[in-house]
């Protein structure tokens, strides 16, 4: 075999020979035949999901079954599923099927299917999964009988095509270092993670009472953010509009391991390409501040790496767990080093945030995005001046949004 063969082939070679204790029928020169003119190395990352043990599995699987046993990551992007039973295939298929979701055509750009196999005992199939979950899977090639050399033989084959196929996918996917891996769990340190799961987004806070004192907030407020926004949210599906604040499939949780809420909807990394981006992402992110204001709550954290986008130019704001109430309590003077966003030109005289600080850091946010664009037009650069002068509510900048900026010379008014 040759010296260069691709390591990621070679695992999974090495895996499937023992798997099927194939004999030694193979001999080197026959490998080394089959991966002739493979492509370049491809830099994969091959997951074996485990929790509590079932007896149907040959691999440890997920209690809640939310993810697959197999995964092979490439890009941050999820290309191969895999689920393995003892004795059952059609039950291998149908977790197959369960575990399934949509596939964002903004992460995986021309890439319109993933990879799957299902297993069980000596029989091996390979699947196309199509990019909508509710769609069927497509069989792909004969079912595998690992019994018999030749079904040995075919599987390490497949798997050779399959390698190929990985490859071409990889160069398909769109440019995107920051998206989340479906199934994938990413740490965001200090315990708390992110998982995309079939669901929706699901967030977890290990020690939550140290981080609500940290962060100057309560469970209350959160809770209460989350409410505010479900109501809006449906509110604006009843006169077909998309939502512009993250909401959540179930209320906020205090579990023994910590807090837990899984949001909606999913989005991505946005665009910003032309000031209708940023009219875009500033009507969204004021709409946003007016539906906590009203609720007598604040978001304190409203900066780019904390808005979606859905389709283009329908952003949503993210990251309830900063909210707080509007309070008369000055703040602790640490609390710019916990919320890096705020400075003290975001905070009043007093040190308290108000809702007049979330008009500043929305300012602040087009104002960094600018350099995205072309040079911002005149009314732009005015509009900014007003949420950075703290004159601005977020309800008299929606209605000014409402039409675009450059159908008005006139400042924004307040109602």
């Amino acid at each position: 075999m040759r010296k260069n063969f691709p390591r990621g082939l070679e695992q999974i070679k090495l895996g499937l020979l023992n798997y099927a204790r194939a004999s030694p029928f193979l001999l080197p020169q026959q490998v080394k035949a089959l991966s002739r003119d493979l492509p370049q190395r491809l830099s994969l990352t091959h997951r074996l999901n485990e929790s509590a043990k079932d007896r149907s599995h040959t691999s440890r699987s997920q209690k809640e079954k939310v993810r697959p046993d197999t995964m092979v990551i490439v890009s941050s992007c999820t290309l191969l599923l895999g689920e393995d039973k003892h004795a059952n295939l059609a039950a291998a298929f149908q977790d197959l099927q369960s575990k399934r979701v949509d596939l964002s055509s903004r992460h995986y750009k021309d890439v319109t299917f993933l990879l799957a196999y299902a297993a069980a005992e000596t029989s091996f199939q390979w699947f196309f999964l199509p990019q909508l979950a509710d769609q069927a899977p497509i069989t792909l090639g004969p079912l595998l009988d690992m019994a018999t050399e030749l079904g040995r033989y075919e599987l390490l084959r497949t798997c050779i095509q399959a390698y190929r196929l990985l490859f071409v996918m990889k160069v398909n996917l769109a440019d995107l270092p920051t998206r989340l891996a479906p199934y994938v769990i990413l740490d965001r340190g200090d315990g708390r993670s992110l998982e995309w799961t079939k669901e929706g987004i699901c967030k977890k806070i290990p020690d939550f009472q140290s981080y609500l004192k940290q962060q100057c907030t309560t469970l209350e407020a959160i809770e209460k953010a989350y409410q505010a926004s479900n109501e809006a949210a449906q509110a604006a599906r009843s006169k077909g509009q998309q939502p512009c604040l993250i909401g959540s499939i179930h209320p906020p949780r205090l579990l023994k391991q910590g807090y837990k809420v899984i949001t909606s909807p999913q989005g991505f990394p946005p665009m910003v390409l032309s000031e209708e981006d940023l009219h875009a992402i500033a009507l969204a992110s004021c709409e946003a501040a007016r539906i906590l204001h009203t609720k007598g709550l604040v978001h304190r954290d409203l900066r780019f790496a904390n808005i979606i986008e859905l389709a283009r130019r329908q952003y949503v704001v993210i990251d309830l767990e900063s909210v707080a109430e509007v309070s008369s309590a000055a703040l602790p003077g640490n609390f710019e080093q916990v919320l890096k966003t705020c400075t003290q030109s975001t905070l009043d005289p007093q040190r308290h945030y108000t809702e007049a600080s979330d008009m500043y850091s929305i300012g602040i946010l087009l104002e960094g995005l600018c350099s995205n664009t072309t040079q911002p037009s005149e009314a732009l650069q005015r509009f900014i001046i007003q949420l950075k002068s703290k004159k601005l509510s977020a309800a008299a900048a929606v209605q000014y949004l409402g039409t675009s900026w450059e159908n008005s010379g006139q400042d924004v008014m307040q109602p």
